[in-house]
């Protein structure tokens, strides 16, 4: 396999599993078109790797994915998305979706737009306990993308997911002590830490 890192995404292999790494920590990793493309790039490298049995989504920092990053570099005025964005966007909830392997969210923190779409296309989702999804969409009057509407459903139902996406509402991964969304709760969801236990088990 050929190293696509970039700048702002890292993709390590080490042994059967192989690791995607949003690195804008500066922006939350609110993710651009390009950093779209890589991911769904090493993603869509797994599917004919026999060697690669497990792939892993995770941010650095302290967020998991802000969204788009709809921020215009020369004056830092606020953008519009266009639609090689949302393009980008949806060709890597396909790939995730359709990969024939497990794909692990490993939610070191927010997911907010975007990062909620692509958090819930993985097969399964392990997050740190102060995480949370944010459906931000109407505050910024903008459709839910990346295949939130589909995604979110199938998580929580449609009324729960209506809720989410009108009232752009927190969901804290943790309720009532339990975990909701996701499969886990780690206080350490780091790849080097105890979240690998689980991804182990497909190695």
């Amino acid at each position: 396999m050929k190293d696509i890192s970039t700048a702002s995404v890292t993709v390590v292999r080490r042994e059967s599993i192989l690791t995607i790494r949003l690195n804008a920590p500066e922006r939350l990793n609110a993710v651009t078109t390009e950093m779209l493309h890589t991911c769904a790039d090493a993603v869509e490298s797994a599917v004919h790797d026999s060697s690669i049995r497990v792939v892993v989504l995770t941010g650095a920092g302290r967020a998991f994915c802000s969204g788009a990053y709809l921020t215009n570099p020369s004056d830092g005025a606020p953008k519009c998305p266009d639609m090689s964005l949302v393009d980008a966007a949806n060709r890597l909830t396909a790939a995730v979706v359709g990969l024939s392997k497990p794909v692990v969210c490993a939610l070191n923190g927010v997911a907010a737009g975007l990062g909620v779409s692509i958090a819930l296309a993985c097969d399964i989702v392990v997050a740190c306990e102060d995480a949370y999804f944010l459906m931000a969409f109407t505050k910024v009057g903008l459709m839910p993308d990346g295949g939130a509407t589909l995604l979110v459903a199938a998580s929580l139902g449609r009324a729960r997911a209506l809720q989410l996406a009108l009232l752009a509402e927190r969901l804290s991964v943790v309720i009532g002590g339990r975990p909701h969304v996701t499969v886990g709760v780690r206080p350490d969801v780091s790849v080097s830490g105890r979240f690998m236990m689980p991804v182990v088990r497909w190695v």
